[in-house]
């Protein structure tokens, strides 16, 4: 999953809110990384998540949001090292 992937914005932080470009709603599929069994269990779930994370981090819309933090899931070694460099 993609928790600790999002801005941290108002009590819990200093980074500003970046609005989606495109499009603020909802996810409407269980995305491949989060698909663990009660498809609408997780659905909502990313429902949460988009809302409280996703909307502020400067994406397209959800299924950017999402393509995003499943690929980052593939390879989380990969993305640790290049944030070290």
């Amino acid at each position: 999953s993609g928790s600790g992937l999002w801005p941290e914005t108002g009590a819990y932080g200093s980074s500003k809110c970046l609005a989606p470009r495109r499009s603020d709603d909802e996810p409407t599929e269980v995305f491949a990384c989060y698909d663990y069994g009660n498809e609408s269990h997780q659905l909502e779930f990313e429902k949460h998540e988009w809302g409280k994370h996703g909307k502020c981090a400067g994406v397209n819309d959800a299924n950017d949001y999402f393509t995003q933090i499943c690929s980052l899931s593939k390879a989380p070694l990969a993305s640790t090292l290049l944030f070290r460099m």
